[in-house]
């Protein structure tokens, strides 16, 4: 079933989709690289590893902690597009 998908799994084969598409390298490092930092957080603050516990909320959390950290607004827009086509895949 879909939804007890493991979301490590997910994010591993978005990247391989990306690679298909033929993204640029660096791209794809640095979906990664902001995937896997958000998937960290969500797990140690939010308890959520599998596809059936993420809500759009986890998101929203997640953006005003980065925020809050002082992360740039154009850092906070690159994790928004990251966070969207993940979404869509």
């Amino acid at each position: 079933m879909v939804d007890n998908t493991m979301l490590m799994d997910l994010i591993d084969a978005y990247l391989t989709e990306c690679e298909i598409r033929k993204l640029a390298p660096k791209t794809i490092e640095g979906n990664k690289k902001l995937l896997r930092a958000m998937l960290l957080w969500l797990s140690d603050n939010e308890q959520v590893e599998r596809l059936s516990d993420l809500t759009p909320m986890h998101f929203k959390r997640y953006l005003l902690h980065k925020e809050k950290d002082g992360a740039s607004p154009q850092y906070i827009n690159d994790i928004l597009r990251v966070m969207r086509t993940f979404s869509r895949f």
